[in-house]
């Protein structure tokens, strides 16, 4: 099966040498082009702003059941109100979270 495994990884054509020792198999990895680098914060930035935009989504559909319970006097007026605003927090400390790990992998990323 390591034949198999580094023929395999060989064959992708992704930019890797591999050498096997024993049972153990190595793929070495080049370093990292600026234009490479660049390709990847690209990346990284969509794949952040694709989240918050699932996060606003998600914040769209919560305000909009406590819209509804409102209308149907399911819930009052108060707990429609706290229910925004924790609906809110939540969306501004996930953002929070996507820059923070944003921002760490772009630094990563220059390294």
């Amino acid at each position: 099966a390591m034949a198999a495994v580094t023929k395999a990884i060989e064959a992708a054509k992704v930019g890797v040498s591999v050498s096997t020792e024993g049972n153990v198999v190595r793929a070495f990895l080049p370093p990292l082009s600026e234009e490479r680098r660049q390709e990847l914060s690209k990346l990284v930035k969509k794949v952040a702003e694709e989240a918050r935009i699932k996060g606003r989504a998600h914040r769209d559909e919560a305000m909009k059941k406590l819209k509804s319970a409102e209308a149907a006097k399911a819930a009052t007026e108060d707990q429609v109100f706290k229910g925004k605003e924790r609906v809110q927090k939540a969306v501004d400390g996930t953002n929070k979270q996507i820059e923070t790990l944003v921002e760490v992998k772009l630094k990563e990323l220059q390294e």
